[in-house]
C-alpha cells in the first residue's frame, strides 16, 4: 500500500494584510482578507494583529471594520509587549478606545504583561484625562479595589498629581451622530 501523500500548504504572506492596514487602505486590506480569511488573527514579527497595528496608527475607520469582524476573544490577544489593542489605545484615541470597549467590556481588566497596568491606569499616565473619564464610567469598581492590585491606588496617585480631583464628573458621552 502506497503512503498518502498530503499537499503542504503554501504559508501565506502576511505582509500586505498589514501594509494594507498601516497605510489606511480599507479597500486593500478588505480583498486580502476575503482571499486568506486567517489573517484576521494572524500576527507580524512583534505579535501584533492587524487590530494592534490599526490601533497604533490610529486608524480608526479600520479599526471600526475589524471589530465588525472579530470576534471578543481575538480582541484579547496579546502582542510581544503583553499589550491589547484596548491597552494601545487607551495612551492615544479615545474613539478606538470606545470602539473597542463596545465590543469587548472584558478588556477593561486585562493588564499590560510588563507593568501590570490597565487600560484606565495607561491612560491616566498619559494624561489622558478624556480617556480616563470614559474608562471610569464603564470600569467595574470592583476592577479598582484593592484586592485587585495597585491600579485604583495608582489610579488616585495620577489623579492628585494631576489635580484631576472629579474624573467621573465631566465625562460626557460623545454623539453618535
Amino acid at each position: 500500500m502506497a503512503a498518502e501523500i498530503n499537499p503542504v500548504e503554501n504559508p501565506v504572506d502576511y505582509k500586505p494584510w498589514f501594509d494594507a492596514v498601516k497605510r489606511n487602505d480599507w479597500c486593500a486590506a478588505k480583498e486580502f482578507l476575503t482571499l486568506h480569511p486567517s489573517a484576521i488573527t494572524a500576527t507580524d514579527s512583534w505579535g501584533d494583529t492587524a487590530l494592534h497595528n490599526a490601533t497604533y496608527e490610529g486608524r480608526e475607520q479600520i479599526v471600526e471594520e475589524l471589530v465588525q469582524l472579530m470576534t471578543e476573544e481575538q480582541f484579547e490577544t496579546k502582542n510581544t509587549f503583553g499589550e491589547t489593542a484596548l491597552t494601545i489605545a487607551a495612551a492615544k484615541n479615545i474613539k478606538i478606545v470606545e470602539c473597542l470597549v463596545a465590543k469587548n467590556k472584558k478588556l477593561l481588566g486585562i493588564a499590560r504583561d510588563s507593568s501590570q497596568m490597565t487600560p484606565i491606569l495607561i491612560a491616566a499616565k498619559n494624561h489622558r484625562w478624556d480617556i480616563v473619564r470614559y474608562l471610569y464610567s464603564v470600569t467595574p469598581l470592583e476592577d479598582l479595589k484593592p484586592d485587585k492590585g495597585t491600579c485604583g491606588s495608582e489610579l488616585v496617585i495620577c489623579c492628585l498629581r494631576a489635580k484631576q480631583f472629579d474624573i467621573r464628573a465631566f465625562y460626557q458621552p460623545r454623539s453618535p451622530f
